[in-house]
C-alpha cells in the first residue's frame, strides 16, 4: 500500500510538471499571437494612416454641424 501510495504522488507530481509545461506553452502561445496580431494592427494603421487622415475631418463635420443646427 506504501508503494501504491509512492507511486501516486510521482505520477502526481509529474502530471503536475506536465502541465505546467503545457500551461507555460499556451502562455507563450497566446503571447506570441497577441504581439503578432498588435504588429498587424500597427501595420494596417500605418498603411491606412494616409486614407484615415481626409476621412477623420470628414466624419467630425456632422458632428459639429448638429450644435450649429441646434
Amino acid at each position: 500500500a506504501a508503494r501504491l501510495e509512492a507511486e501516486k504522488k510521482v505520477n502526481a507530481e509529474i502530471a503536475k510538471k506536465v502541465a505546467e509545461k503545457k500551461a507555460a506553452a499556451e502562455a507563450a502561445k497566446a503571447e506570441a499571437l497577441k504581439q503578432a496580431a498588435e504588429e498587424a494592427a500597427a501595420e494596417a494603421a500605418a498603411q491606412n494612416a494616409p486614407i484615415d487622415a481626409p476621412e477623420a475631418p470628414e466624419a467630425e463635420a456632422p458632428v459639429e454641424e448638429t450644435p450649429a443646427e441646434a
